[in-house]
């Protein structure tokens, strides 16, 4: 038998469905799938304004909260890690083609865009328009 997680979490990514309320038997994409908070305004300020651009919740959205969590389905260890810091795997992006080109150095040298953190998406070179 599954252990039952006692917190109950969902990840806030638009379009996602995962949450740990879910029963594993039932669906079994939920299985090892476990959930990070957003980097703290305090610790990582650049993190943070990075994992809320790239989650997509929209004009109305104030921001992440203490409870909003990102599950490990979008990110590419399957959590953040040196290497892959951000969660960059979206129901919007191909997976294995399409990942922002992220410089994790920025938040070190300060070398932010309007005091926005910039991001380079990609564009396939025979992607139709």
């Amino acid at each position: 038998m599954e252990p039952t997680c006692k917190a109950k979490w969902w990840c806030i990514v638009h379009q996602c469905s995962s949450d740990s309320r879910k029963n594993v038997s039932l669906y079994p994409f939920m299985r090892g799938v476990r959930f990070f908070p957003f980097p703290t305004a305090k610790k990582d300020p650049y993190m943070r304004q990075l994992w809320t651009q790239l989650v997509r919740r929209g004009d109305n959205w104030d921001g992440p909260k203490k409870h909003h969590r990102v599950c490990s389905r979008h990110f590419k260890d399957g959590e953040p890690s040196p290497q892959n810091p951000a969660p960059t795997i979206f129901p919007w992006t191909p997976a294995q083609t399409i990942f922002p080109k992220i410089d994790f150095r920025a938040r070190d040298s300060k070398k932010l865009y309007g005091g926005k953190a910039s991001l380079e998406f990609p564009f396939p070179q025979d992607a139709c328009l």
